[in-house]
């Protein structure tokens, strides 16, 4: 249902209309005076239905020009303060988005990853498996040591936005801040200096096998990605990652829960492996069940073929 709204009048037409009335009326007050009077005044009486009539038309055309002319005004102020509050409310919406995304590689950060686990843990049935991957860009830290932070920070964000627009439906990408610190050399925790930062989680809808087509995929950008560091810090490195992967289960209540486990398998990645692109998964027990189907069973193979996989404790 459309809202009513008062007429428009341009003052230009009312100053042409308001002209033609005056013009009328002298006009016809000089040439017809007698004719005119004698319609709304007969016999010299003011008293009559005419002349009455003609009172509540002329005073009913001025409330209501009158009224017209507030009412306008008045839509025009909250026209005004709509526009103001749909302005204040898209504000507020770039507000959040902003503090919802990582300021360095324009892609959704911890906070993001959080509300995003919040209401995935709100939903009581029918809750689609989902694996949590996190990876670290092995030794990152030393290209941050040896090139301004400015180059390091376009480096990193080149590489985020890259797998963040390749992303599939099934797929999301978030910037992980690590605040643990550690000493150089102390493997029981992780090591984290600048903040641009190179740590990353990644949620996939899936199963286990999903979660591994997707690292497997992954692996293949990273020798564009060492190519470009020739043009973006003006010398090739090397980029490789570790990986650890947890599918969320339902004993898990919280974001902290699923990120624990998947902390526990991470670090026994980064202190067993020995080759480049090292990973680990957990639970171990789903490649015998889903590798009944060929197609899952190729992903698990090819992941073997490419990666250093490191065993996690099965009991975690």
């Amino acid at each position: 249902m459309s809202r009513l709204k008062p007429i428009a009048i341009e003052p230009k037409f009312g100053l042409i209309v308001g002209f033609i009335l005056i013009a009328t009326a002298v006009i016809g007050t000089f040439s017809k005076w007698e004719e005119f009077y004698e319609i709304f005044a007969p016999n010299g009486l003011l008293l009559n239905w005419r002349f009455v009539f003609l009172l509540i038309l002329l005073s009913v055309l001025t409330v209501w020009f009158i009224m017209n002319y507030f009412w306008q005004k008045e839509q025009n102020l909250n026209a005004d303060l709509e526009l103001s509050v749909q302005n204040l409310k898209d504000l507020l919406k770039l507000s959040e988005l902003e503090h919802l995304m990582d300021p360095i590689t324009g892609i959704p950060n911890v906070r993001s990853l959080e509300n995003d686990f919040e209401a995935y843990f709100s939903y009581q049935i029918n809750k689609p498996p989902v694996q949590f991957v996190f990876i670290d860009l092995k030794e990152f830290g030393k290209i941050n040591k040896q090139f301004l932070s400015q180059k390091t920070n376009k480096l990193i964000r080149y590489i985020a936005q890259t797998i963040y627009l390749g992303m599939r439906r099934n797929e999301n990408m978030f910037k992980f801040p690590v605040t643990e610190q550690k000493q150089k050399g102390d493997k029981e925790g992780f090591y984290r200096i600048f903040p641009g930062g190179d740590e990353f989680v990644f949620i996939i809808e899936g199963d286990q096998s999903e979660a591994l087509g997707f690292v497997n995929r992954l692996l293949d950008k990273f020798g564009e990605f060492t190519k470009m560091t020739e043009t973006i810090l003006g010398e090739k490195r090397p980029l490789s990652f570790y990986c650890s992967i947890a599918q969320v289960d339902s004993r898990d209540r919280s974001f902290q829960d699923i990120f624990e486990r998947a902390e526990i398998c991470y670090r026994t990645v980064w202190t067993g492996a020995t080759s480049n692109f090292a990973i680990t998964w957990y639970p171990n027990n789903l490649e015998n069940i889903l590798s009944r189907d060929d197609k899952k069973a190729a992903i698990y193979k090819k992941t073997k073929d490419i990666f250093e996989v490191v065993p996690v404790v099965q009991s975690l």
